[in-house]
């Protein structure tokens, strides 16, 4: 083999692998996209539903604690907006994950956040009921998340919150 034919087959091989690798870089940037395009559309819904419960979001979660009998129609419109905004950034991690090829790399650390984040919603009467309407549209995997939320939870939700203040100032985040 000729030193010419030596010099066409590397500069092939190098036009091959530098192709390919080409196609990969599109590949990554197409996962990028479609989760920034989902995150995008999540942030979005998740701004509308901010907008609708204002500021008097902790002020509905008290009475939902305290006096679900007394919620106001304008407070359970809070507590739906909030509720499902908080269902809406379950979903978008979920979709991130699932539509674009990038996986969390600590999956265990994922679940506990959404654990934790319908415990809050079921922590009250309310929450309870708004998720109850839900459900059936969820996915099996929110699903399976909440019903796990719900058998760890211990009391009402002033003893939930309450137990929360006492993880944050054990472990030195309060």
């Amino acid at each position: 083999m000729s030193l010419e034919s030596k010099i066409q087959l590397l500069t092939s091989l190098g036009l091959i692998i530098g192709l390919v690798l080409v196609i990969w870089e599109l590949g990554q940037t197409r996962d990028l996209t479609r989760a920034q395009l989902t995150s995008d559309t999540f942030d979005y819904s998740i701004q509308r539903h901010s907008a609708v419960m204002g500021e008097s979001t902790a002020r509905a979660l008290a009475v939902a604690c305290s006096n679900p009998e007394q919620l106001s129609l304008e407070q359970k419109i809070v507590l739906a907006e909030y509720y499902t905004s908080l269902i809406g950034q379950i979903r978008r991690s979920t979709l991130i994950t699932q539509n674009s090829g990038i996986s969390y790399q600590d999956q265990t650390q994922w679940e506990g956040g959404a654990r934790w984040t319908f415990g809050m919603m079921l922590a009250n009467d309310y929450g309870r009921w708004y998720w109850s309407t839900l459900a059936p549209f969820a996915p099996a995997e929110h699903r399976t998340l909440a019903e796990d939320a719900m058998s760890h939870q211990q009391g009402n939700c002033a003893e939930y919150y309450a137990g929360f203040d006492q993880w944050l100032i054990e472990n030195g985040r309060r």
